[in-house]
């Protein structure tokens, strides 16, 4: 028998069940067999391969029933031990009705997914079985219409009442040509699941349950389409996390993940219920504020509120595994006005005046508006030029004398960074925030402290140089073993070295302190910069490693007008002194200045007065003269 234009499946099944007889002719048996290939062969073209695989269970106990009908009695008893076998074995739920609707046979796949007993159910309706959870749902009624009429019949998601629970399941129904047909039934509750998983995971962030950034895009649409709608208007919010990486570099990736998901939850609390909170990078979150009014003021006002409710929310500490944790938000805000936008343009904007809100020193929020594309511009501009500098001599060091303030004497230089670009000089504080943000902090540092310690091997007697270190920069890894060898390399002496850190940075993360006192093992000296600036000074000289601590500017600039001030002065030089710690008084400018600073207790001086910031030639010039 040529079995090419026949369903290949069906004949290796029958085959190997030993259903093909000797006594039935070929152009019989394949007249039957060109029937059932060509039902399976339009089954193949509607379903996928699991649908396939289900209605060719379904056409066999079709075909073996027919065949079971026309076999002699002898026959009939050897081929219904066999397809029992085939029939109580199938892996798909399989129930074989009579014309009138009524069970006449079911496998125990059947049983275990409706909840059935074979014995108590067969001679029943399937109506009485196979119960709808809608009432209102066709799928039993058109069932019943197809074994009355003999036709093919399916229902690929119906959602059952059994005697176990609610399910999912596919039907397909089969007529035989005896009368009846075979009704073969798939519980697919876990398939569908899978899929529903698989969606949710498609559109929302794994780790906060978030919406991510494919399903943000699509939320802002059609909340785009809903303003124009109503005659509203809709802000994105772009919320990125200040100081994240410390948590991350110190406490490690979990502790940040859980940071994370608790950051998620404070700026959910935060919002509105009509507004929607996705996170679409590390650190990065956007809330689409919808149904708001479209007067600029009030809406700026409205915007204004949620965002500083969000900053609230994530400025207070975060306690992981017991150690407080400090992060702060940024917030770059835009809104849908003037001619039609998508989705790209709000983030875009939003995101520029986010840029915006974190180079204002961050715990803030900006506005957008035109001109920060010029300002961005400008800043991808320094950037690049930062970029081609660094290897040059453009950067630079200057070095500022610090002296006793009981003479003349010169203790030490503090070596200040500074750069002569082709456009004229760029100060430190610009391009310093700008290699930050870069991420070029690092390496910037580096190119210059080896600069640094060159010309600390140059200098007379046993004067020191102080030099600035970030938070970043001492936190990263391997800044030790680099230190040891640019010290080993330049032949500067550790001991004749200050590293700066402002108080702020210094108490933002715990292990800076551990750090420092790794410096300290050394001998390198520590200096607290800006003493007094922050909230936490007396907190500082009980937990930090310190050697000196440098009054900031601020204090010599308002004593004379502000008692308090003065008396405030006092108290921290007396602190200083009490724990053995050297105190440099910051940013005199005239003589008042200096002598009001050696009468609080300050034992040396820098400023303008004492001396500018020069090259390093005539700073060693300088330092050859009052050594």
């Amino acid at each position: 028998m040529n079995a090419s234009p026949w369903h290949r499946t069906l004949l290796r099944q029958m085959a190997r069940t030993g259903l093909i007889p000797d006594d039935v002719t070929d152009e019989r048996f394949a007249a039957l067999l060109q029937r059932v290939s060509l039902s399976y062969d339009d089954a193949d073209k509607q379903r996928y391969l699991h649908d396939r695989a289900f209605s060719l269970a379904s056409q066999e106990m079709q075909d073996l029933y027919d065949r079971l009908q026309e076999a002699s009695q002898s026959e009939a008893t050897v081929q219904r031990d066999r397809l029992k076998a085939v029939f109580d074995t199938a892996a798909t739920g399989l129930i074989v009705l009579e014309d009138n609707g009524q069970i006449f046979d079911l496998n125990p796949v059947a049983e275990m997914i409706l909840g059935l007993d074979h014995d108590t159910q067969v001679a029943e309706p399937i109506g009485s079985v196979l119960v709808t959870a809608d009432p209102e749902d066709p799928s039993t009624v058109d069932l019943q219409h197809a074994i009355a009429t003999g036709e093919n019949w399916r229902c690929s998601d119906v959602l059952l009442m059994t005697r176990t629970g609610t399910l999912s399941a596919s039907l397909l129904f089969r007529p035989m040509a005896s009368g009846g047909g075979v009704l073969a039934i798939e519980d697919i509750t876990e398939r569908k699941k899978a899929q529903a998983e698989l969606i949710w995971r498609a559109n929302h962030d794994s780790l906060t349950g978030l919406q991510n950034r494919a399903s943000l895009v699509d939320q802002i649409n059609r909340g785009l389409q809903r303003a124009r709608r109503y005659g509203t208007s809709v802000a994105v919010l772009f919320i990125d996390l200040d100081r994240f990486k410390r948590v991350n570099d110190t406490l490690g990736h979990a502790a940040g993940d859980v940071l994370l998901v608790e950051c998620a939850r404070r700026i959910g609390s935060a919002i509105r219920e009509v507004d929607t909170i996705a996170r679409i990078g590390g650190d990065e979150f956007v809330v689409l504020c919808e149904n708001l009014t479209t007067d600029s003021a009030a809406r700026e006002r409205d915007t204004r509120e949620i965002a500083t409710r969000i900053i609230k929310a994530v400025d207070e500490p975060f306690m992981l595994d017991g150690t407080p944790a400090y992060v702060e938000a940024s917030i770059g805000i835009t809104f849908s006005q003037g001619s039609p936008v998508g989705p790209d343009t709000l983030l875009r904007d939003a995101d520029i005046a986010l840029y915006e809100a974190k180079q204002s020193g961050g715990s803030a929020l900006a506005f957008y508006d035109d001109s920060m594309i010029d300002r961005m511009q400008y800043a991808l501009e320094l950037e690049r030029q930062l970029r081609r500098a660094l290897p040059t001599d453009e950067l630079w060091m200057a070095y500022q004398p610090i002296l006793a303030l009981d003479g003349d004497n010169v203790i030490g230089y503090e070596a200040l960074a500074r750069w002569n670009s082709p456009q004229g000089p760029i100060g430190p504080e610009e391009f310093i925030a700008t290699a930050e943000t870069a991420g070029l902090l690092n390496d910037l540092g580096r190119r210059l402290i080896r600069r640094s310690l060159h010309f600390l091997k140059d200098l007379p007697g046993d004067l020191r140089l102080f030099i600035n270190m970030s938070p970043s920069q001492i936190a990263a890894d391997g800044i030790i073993e680099w230190f040891d060898e640019a010290l080993e390399d330049t032949g500067a002496d550790p001991r004749r070295l200050v590293i700066e850190i402002t108080e702020t940075a210094a108490l933002a993360d715990f292990r800076i302190g551990q750090r420092l006192a790794e410096f300290q093992s050394r001998g390198i000296a520590i200096a607290l910069d800006d003493f007094g600036s922050g909230h936490s000074s007396l907190s500082s000289l009980r937990t930090l490693p310190l050697n000196l601590i440098k009054l900031d500017r601020s204090f010599l600039n308002s004593t004379v007008d502000d008692p308090r001030a003065e008396s405030l002065a006092r108290m921290l030089c007396d602190l200083g002194h009490a724990l053995g710690i050297s105190i440099v008084a910051e940013g005199i400018e005239d003589d008042d200045q200096r002598r009001f600073a050696q009468d609080m207790g300050c034992q040396y001086g820098q400023g303008i007065l004492l001396g500018p910031p020069t090259t390093a030639d005539q700073a060693l010039e300088h330092a050859a003269r009052h050594v």
